[in-house]
This record gives structure tokens, sequence and C-alpha cells, in this order.
């Protein structure tokens, strides 16, 4: 439950003017003159064992502060001040000086303290029908004790028309109540405070009451009586209302109901025991029609019931053994955090001590943590279940997984070396200990701000205000005279469930060693020919993919397809394979992944033939993009068997190796089948998709025999994200097509439709990742959890494979070989689809000897496949993963500065041996860490989304290459005094080799951007393979971050 405070007079309540808003002669300036928010560098305290390393900070520290140019410092004796606690200081009649002090001490003392504290001396909580106070005796000090008796309960709602009506009468009782003669709130400071409870009363008690019982009666009744607890109960008044309910409604529960209240305030202790003694009927004035009508106001005395206990809650000592429930409603706001702020060039984070000096004025201080309490906070949020809840949100996760990135950021001028501050709620935690140590049967019901308005700066920030004059004044800063002012933070309710599960359920037993049949016992030959079948599948991915790339202008002749048009005979299967992959990625985790395999294949197989059949453009188009969509659900499948068949070892790295080398050996074939069948065999170009058909049919008999069984799935694994699918695939289509045609189209992405699509489809992509966060903070399943993108490292490795993508694809048919084998295996891989594209329309070389120039790619692929089964545990992932774009960077380099008129040795073929470096040393070693740090049940997922990254890079890529291509080899033509169109076949030589050249540069960059960001962000990814890695310390320090 949560709830807001209401504003003193709602709808008009007057803007509140900020501490620089009042008069030169306010009182309230002293009280305020005295604090001082620079946060200033403190030495490094004695060491402690179970802290942070303080050796960075031997030297003097700048903290953060608005104003670089700042000369405010604190007292230069602030270091040797004693360090003293709230419990420390409650028997002082005067604020303390010359100490230090935690932040939530420091509220604390400002809250609490039995002598100057707020609550001791300026609160009063609005009671709509209050009467003037009557003396019941005197508490500690001699202070007087005040008893209220109701006149009436509450609003009567039946006469109010409409919020408005409510709001007014608010105001109205409010001012009545807040001028009434000896009130307290009507002094310098003092405030009075607004409550559901009092707001709604009797309905706002009986409705929590109805709850009560039925959960009672529904758990514990007739064995246990119903014990309820309550802290902060204000007036009184909840606890009357809720007992009021049970005796009028459950008088047999009743009986057996014992209502105790906690209470740190004595004057609130008078008015609580005063409530429960009940009060007499009363007659009220005259209503609307000028009768008199008999108001409820009879209230049961429960003094039988109620027991005020005096004391803090965090001072209990009793354990109750005896089931009961806890009420905490209105009273966690004023819980008191502590602060802490991170540093930007290592994010370690850093406590914050309040330093009040000789003349009372107060400073921050920031020292490595050592207090016991704000570390065990930090170590349990790192085990919440929500990734997102895990990290601060003031640390960039792209700056927290570099740290050349961060030391950039750091080195700016006038940048901060620490972050703004973040409040943590630790006294929500000490409660949570003593419910679990005292309370050890209790269930809660807690209700507060969920948010608020007017806080001070920072995460999870409080508001800190007072009243003068008859308004609300919010202050800026939290370093204030104790006693005059209200601090209160907001809740967050999904962080409090999640850590009250950990800090209050029992300690975590070693989880269980898996059994033996989580992977299944297979024979050397069975797994053998499962890591064989699912080879071949990739290889049909790629296969095709040459045939196509090789084959283009014969098929572009035989269909008669424009020169615009050309590109969708890739584009089509890359749309498709791009769009559907995440879901199917899902489906295979959840349907089971030889399911989802075999009917991937199956519908693959069947559209192949259809290909072979295609009678013109639109045909071939259609049955493309439906080819895509079997392998988007072939190729996630087979990453899922992959990872579920083999044990973490030598022979999972060998069988990920050897699945990511058949896409050189796809590339090898598609190429040999498009050049041979279409220069020799009768059929031409449609015979080599006929063998393509034939050859998924053996992998679908071959996967009925050595693909494990699907193993049997709960109920609730089942659920789909339809919703999330539909938006994704739907914008990823939009997505692709735009970048697809755009550079097609007649006007290019002057086009209406281009641009409109374009915008249509990152809405669409928006809204997807917005509903996905909405499902996995609500505990469901979505179909992309977004906490899988802070998993360390994960989406610095997708943005390499996309930009690799973005390069490979490009660059050659065969190219695409390996690393766009499987993300991009549709799609006219920039590289080599221009590189195909110079060897036919500037070279005019024939399909067999296109095929023949590209035969050192995929046999450089096998071997570097065979390789990477040996140094993926050998070799750290980034220097791997470096090398490969590197390769990938030169490769369209040699291209782009090659002379036309040399041997085919001198530039073309160490092209197509590096070529394959970028697809087979960015792919292999990238989709083992993905699947890592996935985890079991969601590695088809993972392939999913590592595929669809990189597809949309290859559309990315391929559609900026094109264009850069188009716009130079236009300029060319006009130079030459011609006119260019995009269904010219005549386009003289020179241009047309200035326009693959300028591709050849923009593939380059791709790829040597991503050589730069595997720089700046992945050291420390560690080794990725499974078996023989060195003896060194930062192998174990690699398993903890995979």
């Amino acid at each position: 439950m949560r709830s807001i405070r209401p504003t003193p007079s709602p709808r008009l309540r007057p803007s509140s003017p900020s501490l620089r808003q009042l008069p030169p002669t306010s009182p309230l300036l002293p009280l305020l003159r005295q604090s001082s928010s620079k946060p200033t560098p403190t030495s490094p305290p004695k060491s402690n064992p179970d802290s942070p390393s303080p050796s960075n900070f031997s030297t003097p520290r700048y903290n953060y502060t608005p104003n670089p140019f700042s000369t405010t410092s604190p007292d230069p004796n602030a270091h040797s001040y004693r360090m003293v606690t709230a419990k420390d200081l409650a028997t002082r009649t005067t604020p303390p000086k010359r100490v230090k002090m935690l932040v939530r001490d420091f509220i604390d003392d400002c809250l609490y303290n039995p002598n100057y504290g707020y609550f001791s001396t300026q609160v009063e909580i609005f009671d709509p029908d209050e009467g003037v106070g009557k003396k019941v005796g005197k508490g500690k000090g001699g202070k007087e004790v005040m008893e209220v008796r109701n006149r009436a309960e509450g609003f009567d709602f039946g006469r109010l028309r409409s919020s408005r009506e409510f709001e007014d009468e608010v105001a109205r009782r409010y001012g009545e109540f807040e001028s009434r003669e000896g009130a307290m709130g009507s002094g310098k400071g003092r405030q009075v405070w607004h409550t559901p409870t009092e707001l709604f009363k009797p309905w706002y008690g009986r409705a929590i009451a109805r709850f009560l019982v039925s959960e009672y009666k529904l758990n514990l009744y007739p064995y246990e009586d119903l014990i309820i607890y309550e802290i902060g109960a204000g007036n009184g008044t909840l606890m009357g209302d809720i007992l009021d309910y049970i005796a009028e409604e459950e008088p047999e529960v009743y009986e057996r109901t014992r209502y105790r209240i906690v209470e740190i305030s004595e004057r609130l202790q008078g008015l609580q025991r005063g409530r429960a003694k009940g009060r007499k009927d009363a007659k009220t004035g005259g209503g609307d029609d000028g009768k008199k009508v008999e108001e409820r106001a009879r209230r049961k005395g429960h003094e039988r019931k109620v027991e005020v206990l005096g004391g803090s809650i965090f001072d209990w000592e009793r354990v109750v053994p005896e089931p009961c429930f806890f009420l905490a409603m209105e009273v966690l706001d004023n819980f008191s955090h502590d602060l802490i702020r991170y540093t930007t060039l290592d994010h370690e984070p850093l406590q914050c001590v309040v330093s009040i000096d000789s003349t009372g004025d107060y400073s921050e201080l920031y020292e490595p943590i050592t207090d016991p309490l704000i570390a065990r906070y930090l170590r349990l949020r790192a085990r919440l279940p929500q990734p997102h809840l895990r990290r601060s949100p003031l640390l960039n996760p792209f700056l927290a997984s570099s740290p050349l990135l961060r030391k950039i950021a750091a080195t700016l001028p006038f940048a901060p070396n620490l972050t703004k501050p973040e409040w943590i709620p630790t006294k929500q935690l000490m409660l949570l200990d003593q419910l679990r140590d005292k309370f050890p049967a209790h269930r809660i019901l807690f209700s507060d701000f969920s948010s608020l308005p007017d806080a001070i700066e920072g995460v999870n920030a409080p508001v800190v205000q007072t009243r003068y004059e008859g308004e609300t004044v919010a202050c800026t800063t939290y370093l204030v005279q104790p006693g005059f002012f209200d601090i209160f933070f907001p809740t967050d309710f999904h962080l409090l469930r999640d850590l009250y599960s950990l800090a209050v359920a029992p300690a975590p037993v070693a989880p269980p060693v898996p059994p033996a049949h989580d992977f299944p016992d297979m024979s050397t030959a069975q797994a053998v020919g499962l890591t064989l079948t699912l080879t071949l599948a990739m290889v049909l991915n790629i296969c095709q993919v040459g045939i196509t790339n090789t084959s283009i202008k014969h098929i572009q002749e035989s269909l008669n397809i424009s020169q615009p048009n050309v590109q969708w005979l890739s584009s089509s299967y890359s749309v498709a394979f791009a769009s559907f992959l995440l879901l199917f990625g899902r489906l295979s985790d959840i349907y089971g992944a030889k399911r989802v395999f075999m009917l991937g294949v199956t519908w693959f197989m069947c559209w192949s033939i259809g290909v072979g059949f295609a009678q013109n453009e639109y045909e071939m188009d259609i049955f493309r993009a439906f080819q895509g969509v079997g392998n988007a659900a072939a190729i996630p499948a087979a990453l899922g068997i992959l990872g579920s068949s083999f044990a973490p070892g030598q022979a999972k790295s060998n069988a990920f190796a050897c699945f990511s080398g058949g896409a050189p050996i796809g590339g090898s074939l598609g190429i040999v089948l498009g050049g041979v069948m279409t220069t020799y065999a009768p059929a031409g170009w449609r015979a080599s998709f006929f063998i393509t058909a034939g050859l998924a049919a053996l992998v679908l008999i071959c996967a009925w025999f050595v693909v494990p069984a699907d193993k049997p799935r709960q109920l609730e694994d089942r659920t789909v994200d339809w919703l999330g699918g539909a938006l994704i695939t739907v914008g990823l289509v939009l997505f692709t097509f735009s970048l697809a045609d755009g550079s097609s189209a007649a006007k290019g992405w002057r086009t209406p439709y281009i641009p409109t699509l374009f915008v249509i489809s990152i809405l669409v992509i928006v809204g997807f990742w917005f509903w996905e966060r909405h499902l996995e903070t609500t505990g469901k399943r979505p179909l992309m959890p977004p906490s899988i993108w802070s998993q360390p490292k994960f989406a610095w490795v997708q943005l390499i494979g996309a930009f690799g993508y973005c390069a490979f694809t490009p660059f050659v048919d065969s190219l695409l070989v390996t690393f766009t084998a499987r993300l991009t295996e549709s799609s006219p891989l920039s590289a080599q689809y221009f590189a195909t594209l110079f060897y036919q329309d500037y070279q005019l070389l024939s399909p067999i000897l296109v095929t023949i120039r590209f035969l050192p790619s995929p046999m450089t692929g096998i071997c570097l496949n065979l390789l990477m089964a040996y140094i993926a545990s050998r070799i750290p992932a980034n220097f791997i993963i470096l090398t490969g774009a590197i390769g990938e960077g030169l490769c369209p380099l040699l291209f782009a500065i090659q002379d036309p008129n040399a041997t085919y040795w001198r530039y073309n073929f160490p092209a197509q041996i590096l070529s394959v470096f970028g697809a087979d040393l960015i792919y292999a070693p990238s989709i083992m860490y993905v699947s890592k740090v996935a985890g079991p049940g969601r590695q088809g997922l993972a392939g999913g989304i590592f595929t669809m990254t990189t597809q949309i890079g290859v559309a990315f890529g391929l559609a900026v290459d094109t264009i850069m291509q188009t716009q130079v080899t236009a300029r060319e033509v006009r130079k030459m005094g011609g006119v260019y169109s995009p269904d010219m076949t005549d386009i003289p030589l020179e241009a047309t080799l200035k326009g693959l050249t300028a591709a050849f540069w923009g593939c380059s960059a791709f790829a040597f951007a991503a050589a730069v960001i595997a720089v700046c962000t992945l050291w420390g990814i560690g080794y990725v393979g499974h078996g023989g890695a060195p003896k060194k310390p930062k192998v174990e320090k690699t398993k903890e971050v995979v």
C-alpha cells in the first residue's frame, strides 16, 4: 500500500518559496545559514579489514560541487572531531558542536532527539474533527501531555459531490485546526501532518481491518490469536477504526484480538491511550436542511485490547514468537537514510559524514565505506533478483564496463570526481533485521510515499521543509538546524520488496550440484553426429546466401529485375531473418529447442523448393523472405541445443567452434554451387536451391535421431509475450525495410514513405523496450528481459557484433562466411556484396571465375574455427575479437586502395584471407560469451539477441554503403557528361569502380570502429572457452565476471 501526504491547502496551496526567497529579516535564516553544502575531502580512516582499501585516498581530493570555483572549506580540525551516533546525543539538551556523524545519525538527531528533535517539539497530526485539547498529565521533564477527543468520524463523503468539494472542505477544516488557540503547529517551524488515516477515516482503517481479518481467518483462526503491532500510530485513529470494525463485524475474532502500539513520542503515547479509552455519544449541529442530525460519534472503548509500549522499535529486545501482523502506515518516510557518492574514475562508493564545527556550521566529508550497515546494504543490493536494481542509477553501465572511458570522462574540464548523491535506506534495513530477529512469525503491511515533489538533489532524495507564516517552505539541503524541519523520504517499494526477501529470508544454502542428467548422456558417436547435424544447418544458412550473391546477375536477367530492386534478392531474406530471431529464440526456450529447430528446417526446405520455381521478381522476394523465417527459427534453436547438450568443458568449446566452422564451409559450398550450377546445370541458378532443399531434408532426418529430446516444461514456463513478439517483429520489419529500400527507391530517402516507416519503426522498438521493462519489473515473463543487457560487457559485445557485420556483410558474399554466417547470412554482406559487384560489374568475370576468387575465404575460415577451439580457453576474448576486427577492417581497405590492373595475388588474395578474420574471430567468442552470460534456459534467447543485433548491423551497414556507392557513382557519371539512373545497365566502368571504392572505405570504417570499441570496453572479459586455461589468478576473476 502506498500513500501521499496531502498538502496543507489542497488545490489552493501557494507555491513553496525557496530559501533564497525569504526576506532578509526572516527568523528562519539563522537556522539555515549554518549549513555548508560543499562536500569536502577527508583523511583516510583507520584500516578496516572489511572495508575497501583507502590507498586511493592518501592525497587530497576535490569532491563534487555544482560550482567549480567555490572556495568554501570546512573547519581544518574536522578530522579530529569525535565520531558520535544519535543515541550518544539523546541526553543532550542542545545541538552538538565539534563532532561528526553519519548522515543517518544526523537526521535521527534532528528528528527524534527527546529534547530538541522535530517530533518532540513541533509536530501535530491533523484531525479534521479535532476539538480543543485537554490536559491529562505530565510526561518526562514536566512536559504536558494532551488528550484530544473527537466529536465526529471524518468527512461525510456521501454529501461531497466531487473531489473539488472534498479539497475545499479539507482546506477549511485545516485552517480552523491550525489557527485554534493553544494548538501545536502554530509557532515558528511547527507543522501539522496529514495522513490518509485521518482524511479518510473510518473507511481507511476499516478497509485495512477487513484485509487483516480475512488473512487471519484464512491462515491462523482458530488456532492463534489475532495479534497486531503498529509503529508510529499517530493519534491512534487507525487503531480505533480497526478495532471498531472487528468489534462490530467480527465479534468472535475481536475476543481474540490484541493490539500493541510501539511509540517513541510520549505526547503521542498519551493520545493513543486516550483513544483506546473511548468517548461518549455527541450531538452536532444541523446539516444543509437545517435539521439536527445524529452523528455516529460513539467510539467503543478498547482499553483492554490495546497496549501502548514506549520506545523505539529499533531498541526492541523481546522476541515475539507468536504469529502477528506488523503495520507501518506513513512511517517509513521518516526513517533516516545514509548518503553515498561514487568516484567517477573507478565507481567506488564513499560514505558521507556530517561534520559540525565549533560555530555550528555543517560540512560533508567523504571517505571509504567503513560502516557495517552501509556495506551490508550494498552487498544485499548486489544480490537483488532484478539486475537493474543491483547497480546505482548514477552509474552509467557503458562507463562501468570501460575503465578507459571512465578515465576520459573524469579528465574533462570541470568534471567532478564524485557523482551526485544517492540516498540509501539503511534504517529500513535495520527494521527488516528487527522483524527477522524479534518477530520471526510476522506479516507486514506498509504504506507510504512512493515519490515526492520538491526533493533536494540526489537519487531517492528527501523533502526538507518547514512552516513559516502559514506557508510551507521547501529547503534545498538537509543540513538544517535540528528541531525545526521535517525530513521525509520516498520509498521504493519494488526495492523494499526484494530487499525484504533477502534480509528476512533464512540464510541461503549452497545450491546443489546439478545432477548428471541435466545434460543428456550421449555416446561419442551421438555427440559427433549432433554437432555435425547442427553444423550442416549452419552450412545451409550461409550456403544459400553464397548462391544468391554469386548468381545475382543471372537471377536479375532471368526474372527481369530492375537494378534498384536487385538488392531485395538478399535483403528480403535479411529482413525476415532479423525480424523473427528474437521471437523464435524465446519460443525455443519455452517449447523445446528440438521442436522449433525441426519446424524451422522444414519451413526452410519447403520454401527453398519454392525459390527454385519462382517465375517473377515478387515470387522470388516473398519466397526468399519465407526462407529467412525458417532459418530465424533454426539457428537460435541450434544454439540452444548446443548449450544444453554439452556440459562445460573442451567438448563444448569444440562443438561451438565446429558450429561456427559451418559458416565458411557453407560459404564455400554456396560459391561453388552458385558458380557451377549457374554455368553448367540445365536448370541454371534454380538447381542450386533444389540442392539446398535436399540438404535440409538430410538435416531433418539426422536431427530426428541424434538431437536429444526436449525436456518436459512446467506449465508456468510456457508463458509467451505475444504482444512483445508482435512489437519487435513489426518494428524490425519496418526498420530493415526502410534501410534496405531507402537506397534503392527512386528518390532514395526523399521518398515520403521511407522516413515515415523509419520513424514508426523506431517508435515501435522503443515501445517494445518499455513494454518488456514493464513486464520484468512486475514479475512477469518478457520476451527479452531488458536486464540481460546490464550483464557485464553484454551490450558492448552486441555493439561490436553489429559494427562487425556492418563491415563484413557488405564486403563479399563468401566473406559473410563466418561472422555473417549466423547473423547476416541473409544480407549481401557489405564487403562481400561489393566484392561480388567488383568482380562481376567491373572485371566482368563469369560466376565460375568469381567463385574461384572467393575460395581462399572459406578455406581460411575453416582453419580459424579449428584454431578457435584451441585458443578460446587460452587467449583472452578481447584480444581475439580485436584481432578479428582489425583483420576485417584491412580486408575492404585492400580493395579500396588496390590498383585495378594489378594481379589477383597482390591485393585480392590477402584481402580474401583477411575477410574471414572478422567473421570467425568475432562471432565465435562473442556467441560463447553471450551464451555463458545468459545462463541455462535462456541460451536460445541469447543467440537470438546476438543474431538480431548483427542483422540490424547488416541492414544498417548495407544501407549506408549502398548510399555511398550510389552517390559516388552518380557523381562520376555526371562528370562524364552522362545522366545517372538507378536502372542504368551501361554505367561506365570507371564510375562503377569509384562507387565500389567508396563502399569499401565505408566497410573498413565500420570494422575499425568495432576495433576501437573493443579496445575501450572489453578489457577484463577474460577467457570464454571451457577448458585448458592457464592457471593464473585472472582466470578465476574472469569466471566470476562471465
